[in-house]
């Protein structure tokens, strides 16, 4: 991201004078111009009450200011800027000649610490008593900046960012035209802890400027390319898509070759991401080409090091080996140190490529050493206590809104409450109902289990008095003289054990110890005769053949014959036996 990394997008191909002088104009809210001259006859406007119709003078002052050759010139034009305020007895003036002269050793003289600290703080209590939100507002955002860049006191440049927010809520744009681009600042803060959905929240309040007014202009564009950013490291490519598309117009109309560079560098990058790498090259190659004529040597760096990814993604060893070599020269040209966090990995698989081990063990080293360099920067302690410091911040901020928010919070739990007695009912009464069907379950199966083994045991003992009769019927036919016997014979074979009665007696206890062996009898045989299901019925009580016939009052010769008949209508073989029929049935 180019305000972070760089300082600031907008001095990507710049000399390192200048590169210093456009930072010091995002920082400190003055616009560049040309004319680098201050005139005091513009000063009378100074003496307006609306901030917004004096502060194109206070910008080209402050220009004035930081773009003296050396401090004297410009503590000259400060010096002449309060003595203007104290003429006038105008504290705002006054306190503009202080702001601008801490703003000026923030840039040029940042290593006296303790003084610009010290101005600072002074800066925000006295704009905070004279009602000054330009001097208040300006003083904090120097600080953060201050703190974050210079110092990396994270913690205290969260702070200042914090209070900055809650000073700049109420205020319109319109009314303070500086806190866009204050919003730009907190948004970055944001972006750099990796809280992305807050950083966009910041970046979206920066209006859309007037493409005349450069610097509006500028930090315009970066907010949009942060968001674009954001949405990819956030892996919601359609999303940044939309962002760079969006900017291409009013690159276009801003007229800014870098502008079009950083875009379609940006669509490249997504492209690749897409594995869509033919579709890539154009946008790449187009950000590269730009970037090497303007010589802006960041936005090189990283649209090489883009194609030589691609091309180690499409097996291209020898384009992706040259384009590698070529990121090497670029970056050394940009001198920013976090690009060699990409540049390493590519120099890594290039020796691994090529076979030389031992150099790409060398990078390999060098990527996890830059990894851990960059890591230190926010290490995890120093989150924390950020993390701690911002929760603390928002805790505050809560509690201002407490007694507007209680009514809602009260009807919120009252609701809740209902819900909570209203599910713990429901629960209970569910299960009740659950318990009262268990136990009505459990008593009819208690029932049918007391009604089976009751029907069970009729069952039994019915045919164990058909088993006993058949038994005697034997014995009788035994002791019988020889010269009775046919005629004795004949009337026992003819005696029915099992009686109308007694048959539908027993066919009630069949069904009720073999649920259904009768009815499927009846479906599976068609035309299945009385005969043939008491036959069947009896057989699977395991009686012999010589039982079953004495049961029915015939021959065993007529039981042979009633089995003949169903093999039959079943079409079973003539070698099969009855259990084997029962046992399919």
């Amino acid at each position: 991201m180019y305000s972070r990394q760089c300082l600031l997008l907008s001095c990507i191909h710049r000399n390192a004078a200048l590169r210093l002088i456009l930072t010091a104009v995002l920082i400190g809210r003055i616009p560049l111009t040309v004319n680098c001259q201050t005139d005091t006859a513009e000063w009378s406007e100074l003496l307006k009450e609306n901030y917004a119709d004096k502060a194109p003078v206070i910008w080209k002052i402050g220009n004035s200011i930081f773009s003296s050759p050396d401090s004297f010139g410009a503590f000259k034009i400060v010096d002449a800027l309060s003595a203007y305020g104290q003429k006038n007895n105008n504290v705002s003036i006054i306190l503009e000649a202080d702001l601008q002269r801490v703003f000026y050793r923030r840039c040029r003289m940042p290593d006296q610490q303790v003084l610009i600290l010290n101005d600072l703080n002074e800066l925000i209590d006295r704009g905070k008593k004279n009602r000054l939100l330009r001097i208040e507002a300006c003083a904090r955002d120097i600080l953060a900046d201050y703190c974050w860049q210079y110092l990396q006191d994270f913690e205290t440049a969260f702070e200042a960012y914090n209070q900055l927010d809650d000073l700049l809520r109420p205020v319109a744009l319109s009314d303070f035209p500086d806190k866009a681009r204050m919003l730009y600042h907190m948004g970055n803060a944001y972006y750099e802890f990796h809280e992305y959905p807050k950083a966009i929240y910041y970046y979206l309040q920066v209006p859309l400027p007037n493409i005349s007014e450069v610097f509006a202009r500028d930090s315009y564009f970066d907010s949009r390319i942060s968001i674009a950013e954001a949405y990819r490291t956030l892996n919601r490519l359609d999303s940044s898509d939309y962002y760079y598309q969006l900017l291409i117009p009013f690159a276009e109309a801003a007229r800014e070759r870098w502008f079009m560079g950083a875009i379609k560098g940006g669509l490249g990058k997504n492209k690749l991401l897409r594995h869509q790498l033919e579709a890539a090259i154009p946008d790449l190659q187009y950000s590269l080409n730009l970037a090497l004529t303007e010589k802006n040597w960041r936005m090189a760096s990283e649209a090489q090091m883009q194609l030589a990814e691609l091309y180690f993604q499409k097996n291209q060893e020898k384009e992706a080996a040259a384009a590698t070599l070529a990121a090497v020269a670029t970056v050394r040209q940009a001198s920013l140190f976090y690009l060699y966090e990409s540049l390493y990995p590519l120099l890594n698989k290039m020796y691994v490529g090529q076979h030389q081990a031992k150099l790409a063990r060398v990078y390999m080293d060098s990527t996890l050493f830059v990894k851990d360099s960059l890591a230190r920067k926010f290490n995890g302690i120093l989150l924390a206590r950020i993390l701690e410091k911002k929760a603390l911040f928002d805790q505050q901020r809560e509690e201002k809104d407490k007694k507007i928010m209680s009514f809602k919070l009260f009807a919120l739990l009252a609701c809740l409450l209902l819900m909570l007695v209203s599910g713990l009912f429901l629960l209970r009464t569910i299960r009740q109902r659950h318990r009262r069907q268990q136990l009505e379950k459990e008593e009819l199966l208690s029932e049918k289990a007391t009604a089976l083994l009751l029907a069970t045991t009729q069952l039994e003992e019915m045919t164990h008095d058909i088993v006993e009769k058949n038994e005697l019927i034997e014995k009788l036919i035994k002791e019988k003289a020889a010269g009775d016997k046919d005629e004795f014979l004949t009337q026992l074979y003819q005696t029915t054990i099992l009686t109308t009665q007694d048959w539908e007696k027993f066919r009630i206890l069949l069904d009720k110890v073999y649920p259904g062996y009768l009815t499927g009898l009846l479906q599976k045989i068609p035309g299945i005769t009385t005969t043939e299901l008491k036959f069947l019925a009896l057989a699977r009580l395991n009686l012999s053949n010589k039982e079953i016939a004495s049961s029915l009052g015939v021959t065993s010769e007529a039981i042979r014959v009633t089995w003949h008949r169903l093999r039959k209508k079943m079409n079973l073989p003539a070698d099969s036996r009855v259990n084997e029929l029962i046992i399919n049935m």
